[in-house]
């Protein structure tokens, strides 16, 4: 049982760490039988941004169906870059956004 039980945490093991390639990304969406979302974060004003989701559903190469959702959510505020010549300037803070795909 210990041995199997090794065994199968090797095997964990090698397949969590092996190379993480970006295969996974494309330049366009297959449309046939698929769903492409876009989520994106407009600011509105200094203390509120607006969430937007969309999801496209394609079938038989057209798209069947859009679920846009919009959401509004507290800003992060402004923070200081520099741009090519070096000058300082503000602007608003973007959210990391990250989706789990399941």
């Amino acid at each position: 049982m210990c041995k199997l039980l090794g065994l199968g945490m090797i095997v964990f093991l090698f397949s969590a760490c092996k190379s993480k390639e970006k295969e996974d990304l494309v330049n366009e969406v297959p449309k046939n039988g698929s769903i492409e979302t876009i989520v994106k974060v407009d600011h509105l004003n200094d203390s509120i941004d607006l969430l937007i989701t969309q999801h496209t559903v394609y079938k038989n190469p057209a798209s069947f169906k859009v679920f846009t959702s919009t959401d509004t959510i507290p800003s992060l505020g402004k923070t200081t870059v520099k741009d090519e010549k070096d000058n300082a300037k503000m602007v608003q803070k973007d959210y990391d956004i990250f989706i789990t795909v399941k």
